[in-house]
């Protein structure tokens, strides 16, 4: 690693868990749905660069963004001034929990019996009462007679895998809704984020065969925040310290600030914090990702990765082995990277691996940065094909081995997929037509029948999330929905 993390002492961190074969959800029940193959994108590599590195330790002026300028297409009003800026541009440590987000009281209504004046109840009950008894009567009879007639019926809302539910179950999403999806290491729940209708971030759990969220019956515990931006990017990451497994999510808010909060357990959210120390989001972009771990031989900390307003992919950080509090630091940035599409990240062993697309050629491109040999950025693969729809988003999974599977659309809307073996992104398939710009997500499923690459996406009703999944031979072998 370079000269960043070169420390005077370093804290004790023995507590730090990192297991990268961990325990993987079984997604079992998911339904198979047949897909035709597309044409096969011939292996590619390009030689190495180093890129560019900007260091903002020594340059902590305020920013201030103009608000109201992301996503909505309205014009700028009055900024922040740098009096009322209390952004914490080196935020607290990631272990840090604040209070929940201020709920306002529900106001006591009127007493009334069954919503009916207490004397207009009491005349109907006089009423009602003996039909009732009559009709219980009957219906124990009757009962009697037809009880060996019928089968029990399936439960309303039964599910029959983790990606799939009926229609009337789904939870409803705002348009082009920001998604993220996590499993934490050791674990058997999968976690997934979304934004509401009402621009709520959700947390939906999958856990024993089943979703935490029916429809729209959302409790107050699985709402994340309440303070992002309409159509927002979401990115999320786990990592564990001291035995505490902590889930952390980003997202930009109004002013175009990268917000961060975590929880563990089922603790409360953190008071979400800037994690951008002098920087913010490009208007409307698309572009947010993270990647986490705490192996002190490698990468030890978080990276994220956003469009910045000054046009093109950038990477902040924080590093946990800090002497100090750890503080998010701005480092590379990536010429040539579009900041009107997204991007992706993940871990394969200590090897970072980053997907953006080219603006010179038009093609996904893969940069490389392994923490336990190398102190930069290597540019790494670059697919030889340039069906990249503008302002398609990118999700990214690895299974585990050698293998990232890579996934975006292309200029007639469809769902592609990639696979980058250790050489080369090709194998690309047609996985169909999807929500035009739709944000993706990506999680492993290590079932031993359906085991693939899980891509989430928000499906052609605008409403819900639908999903498809890629097996190791970059085929589709199974689609749904959530919920």
């Amino acid at each position: 690693m370079d000269s960043r993390n070169e420390k005077s002492a370093q804290p004790d961190y023995s507590g730090l868990q990192h297991d990268p074969k961990a325990h993987q959800p079984d997604y079992s029940g998911l339904q198979n749905v047949p897909e035709q193959d597309a044409p096969e994108v011939v292996s590619h590599s390009n030689g190495y660069m180093s890129v560019e590195r900007r260091s903002s330790m020594n340059s902590r002026e305020v920013h201030n963004p103009k608000k109201n300028d992301y996503f909505s297409g309205a014009p700028g009003s009055r900024g922040p001034q740098a009096q009322e800026d209390g952004r914490a541009y080196y935020g607290q440590p990631q272990g840090y929990l604040g209070e929940p987000e201020e709920q306002q009281a529900v106001q006591p209504k009127e007493k009334r019996v069954c919503g009916l004046r207490r004397k207009v109840f009491f005349w109907i009950l006089a009423i009602v009462v003996p039909l009732i008894v009559v009709a219980a009567v009957l219906g124990g009879v009757l009962g009697t007679v037809l009880s060996g007639s019928k089968s029990k019926d399936t439960a309303p809302g039964a599910h029959t895998g983790p990606t799939s539910g009926n229609s009337s179950s789904l939870p409803s999403t705002s348009y082009l809704t920001g998604l993220a999806a996590i499993q934490p290491a050791g674990g058997s729940t999968l976690y997934q984020y979304y934004q509401d209708p009402s621009g709520r971030i959700i947390e939906n759990q999958y856990a024993s065969g089943q979703w935490s969220i029916q429809g729209d019956d959302v409790p107050g515990s699985a709402v994340v925040v309440s303070s992002a931006i309409n159509g927002t990017p979401i990115a999320a990451t786990s990592w564990s310290n001291n035995g505490a497994t902590f889930r952390q999510i980003f997202y930009i808010n109004e002013f175009g600030l990268v917000l961060t909060t975590n929880t563990t357990g089922t603790n409360t959210w953190s008071t979400p914090y800037n994690c951008l120390p002098t920087d913010s989001a490009a208007p409307d972009s698309i572009a947010l990702a993270v990647v986490s771990d705490t192996d002190e031989n490698a990468l030890n900390g978080i990276r994220v990765y956003y469009a910045s307003g000054s046009g093109q992919i950038q990477e902040v950080g924080i590093d946990f082995a800090e002497t100090s509090t750890p503080g998010w630091n701005q480092w590379a940035y990536f010429p040539e990277s579009d900041p009107t599409s997204g991007v992706a990240t993940l871990l394969s062993g200590t090897v970072n691996h980053l997907y953006l697309v080219n603006t010179t050629t038009g093609a996904l491109q893969q940069w490389t940065w392994d923490y336990a040999d190398v102190t930069d950025w290597e540019m790494g693969a670059t697919a030889t094909t340039t069906n990249i729809g503008s302002g398609s988003d990118i999700a990214a999974v690895n299974d585990g081995h050698s293998t990232d599977y890579i996934f975006y659309q292309d200029s007639n809307t469809h769902l592609i997929s990639s696979l980058y073996y250790g050489s080369g992104i090709g194998n690309t398939q047609n996985l169909g037509a999807v929500t035009k710009t739709s944000k993706l997500t990506a999680a492993y499923n290590t079932s031993t029948s359906n085991e693939g690459a899980l891509v989430y996406y928000q499906q052609s009703n605008n409403t819900s999330i639908g999903f498809k999944e890629v097996n190791r031979a970059g085929q589709a072998i199974n689609s749904g929905t959530v919920g």
